[in-house]
């Protein structure tokens, strides 16, 4: 402020502002959130944030058109209830942590996330199992993956035909739909 426009201004000053302007803007900061607890589809992630010296955490919750930020001392249940409320009707996608659990709604998870479990338990389970289980799911994602970046080269037919294909062997898998979106 002194650089751009000669204004001196004190900590004390500037967090006194800064409450006002949290308060002046509340109630469209609510409307925000409550447009959020209608959307269809809502993905939440949190990641550590430091508040002088203290650690807290930066959740993000967005859907395609808005995205929420809240800073809390807190990485709980408590915060996604206050952010999309005790039942959100949406689907949250989210990795595996287990705060996320708790929330009444369907529930898809991070396809990153996801990989990187069947990645981990690849290298913890005994060959066989990855060999019958965990090896085939990867190799389904890997070309579900590659299904998605060709689409734009394929015709409407052979973009059906590979995707009724991923489909039959995803149901050929033996993991139903459900298992995953847990």
């Amino acid at each position: 402020l002194h650089d751009f426009f000669g204004l001196t201004v004190s900590r004390a000053g500037l967090l006194g502002h800064l409450r006002w302007a949290g308060q002046l803007f509340e109630p469209i900061v609510e409307e925000l959130f409550e447009r959020l607890h209608h959307s269809p589809v809502v993905q939440g992630d949190e990641t550590g944030w430091r508040i002088n010296g203290q650690t807290a955490w930066a959740w993000c919750f967005r859907d395609p058109k808005l995205a929420l930020f809240l800073i809390d001392r807190h990485r709980s249940h408590d915060v996604l209830v206050r952010a999309l409320g005790a039942s959100f009707a949406g689907t949250l996608v989210s990795d595996f942590y287990a705060a996320y659990n708790g929330l009444d709604c369907p529930k898809q998870r991070c396809l990153v996330h996801l990989l990187r479990e069947l990645a981990k338990l690849r290298e913890e389970l005994p060959w066989q199992s990855v060999q019958s289980f965990i090896q085939p799911l990867l190799t389904l994602f890997q070309d579900a993956i590659q299904l998605g970046k060709d689409r734009t080269t394929l015709s409407a037919a052979a973009l059906d035909q590979a995707r009724q294909t991923i489909h039959d062997r995803f149901d050929n898998s033996g993991v139903s739909e459900d298992t995953l979106s847990l």
